[in-house]
C-alpha cells in the first residue's frame, strides 16, 4: 500500500496529482500577491571586455569541432600543442615559440 504524501515508485493516484497541482497553484498566486515571483529580466554578465570561456566553448568552439569533424577528444589546448608543434617544425626558435605561448 502506498502512503499518502511520498512517491515510492508506484504509479500516483490522479486525485492526487490534482490537488498537488492546485495546491501548488494557489500558492504561486499568494505569492505573487506580495509582490514575489516577478518574471526575471534578461540577465547579463559583468566582464572587463573579455567573453567568457563557457560562451566561446558553446556559441564558437563546439559549432566549429563539428563543422570540422573532430572528435570530442580535440580540445583547445590541442590546438596551443599543434602551434608550438608547427613553430618548431617551421624553423622558429625556442625563445620565440616561448614567447608566442605566453611563458
Amino acid at each position: 500500500m502506498r502512503s499518502r504524501g511520498r512517491f515510492d515508485g508506484t504509479s500516483a493516484d490522479s486525485a492526487d496529482i490534482r490537488e498537488a497541482r492546485s495546491s501548488y497553484r494557489i500558492y504561486r498566486i499568494k505569492r505573487r500577491g506580495f509582490g514575489k515571483d516577478e518574471p526575471r529580466g534578461i540577465r547579463a554578465a559583468n566582464t572587463d571586455g573579455h567573453i567568457s570561456r563557457n560562451w566561446f566553448r558553446l556559441n564558437v568552439w563546439l559549432p566549429a569541432r563539428e563543422a570540422a569533424g573532430l572528435g570530442e577528444g580535440v580540445k583547445v589546448h590541442s590546438l596551443r600543442h599543434a602551434h608550438a608543434s608547427w613553430l618548431l617544425a617551421g624553423g622558429a626558435d625556442i625563445a620565440t615559440v616561448k614567447e608566442r605561448l605566453g611563458h
